[in-house]
């Protein structure tokens, strides 16, 4: 898919978009219209944001050729959610492929906190992404690793969290477990961008219309590996 036609969110603001994203609390107050961090954090931010793109994530340049324009929303909830991983301490190598795979989930889980008045009041039913991390149970336990599929995140309401290691289908079994807050962190980004009047309200609704248009279709999807780039 092709994003070329929608409004962008210039690259000069994605390390202030990080800082928001990995600050985020729910409930919490607006973030910093200007964050201010010191010349290291800017670097490690920047850091990150070069690893990314060595993974063709938010989008490689044959997947949306004005991605050097800036990023659509679509592509800001994608790096929101690989910031969240990497800063679970999930390497690159591991957390863009576990985006990829399941980025209508990761849409649908920040999708679900906007709208109406800010900030979001965090509510029991708040859908929240867990990751099944699995390295050493998955060698110890290779068939129920699998049967696991720990590269599939699930969505789990906010008051259902004493369920993580509960005998339903999808949470059943060993392995550790990574709980990230995407939507407070998705939900405070786009606090940030509207007032900064950095993306139009349209940024969002695009986004919208992808999910409605793609209703049917599973969260989680394998897709191709891609080689890493040089």
């Amino acid at each position: 898919m092709t994003d070329s036609p929608r409004p962008r969110l210039s690259a000069s603001h994605l390390e202030d978009m990080a800082y928001v994203a990995l600050t985020a609390r729910p409930g919490a107050e607006a973030a910093d219209l200007y964050p201010t961090m010191s010349d290291e954090v800017r670097s490690k931010l920047r850091s990150r944001l070069k690893q990314f793109a060595r993974h063709d994530w938010p989008a490689s340049m044959q997947e949306d050729a004005a991605i050097r324009r800036g990023y659509t929303w679509r592509q800001c909830c994608r790096l929101i959610a690989a910031f969240l991983m990497m800063d679970g301490h999930l390497t690159p190598s591991i957390a863009i492929p576990i985006c990829r795979n399941n980025e209508l989930s990761i849409l649908r889980a920040i999708t679900a906190r906007l709208g109406g008045d800010a900030p979001p009041s965090p509510s029991p039913t708040d859908p929240l992404v867990v990751v099944i991390l699995a390295e050493l149970w998955g060698q110890i336990d290779e068939a129920g690793s699998s049967r696991a599929h720990p590269s599939r995140i699930r969505l789990v309401e906010r008051q259902s969290l004493d369920d993580l290691w509960s005998i339903r289908a999808d949470l059943g079994g060993a392995g550790q477990r990574l709980v990230l807050d995407i939507g407070t962190a998705g939900a405070a980004v786009w606090r940030w961008i509207s007032e900064r009047r950095l993306l139009p309200p349209s940024a969002c609704n695009d986004v919208r219309d992808d999910l409605e248009e793609l209703a049917g279709e599973p969260g989680f999807q394998l897709v191709p590996g891609r080689s890493l780039r040089r």
